[in-house]
């Protein structure tokens, strides 16, 4: 099959409504202007089987 075949991916993104937003400062640290969105990864301790 060739490219021009192939259908595009189509992505859902659902609109925000303003809210609060973090100081310059913090939202520098976090990534993002928006607390909702600031999702920090943690390192998680694999579970021995």
């Amino acid at each position: 099959m060739e490219f021009d075949e192939k259908e595009l991916a189509e992505a859902y993104v659902p609109f925000q409504k303003p809210s609060r937003v973090s100081c310059p400062e913090k939202s520098l640290i976090d990534g993002t202007a928006y607390p909702e969105l600031c999702k920090p990864y943690t390192k998680q301790e694999k579970q021995k089987q």
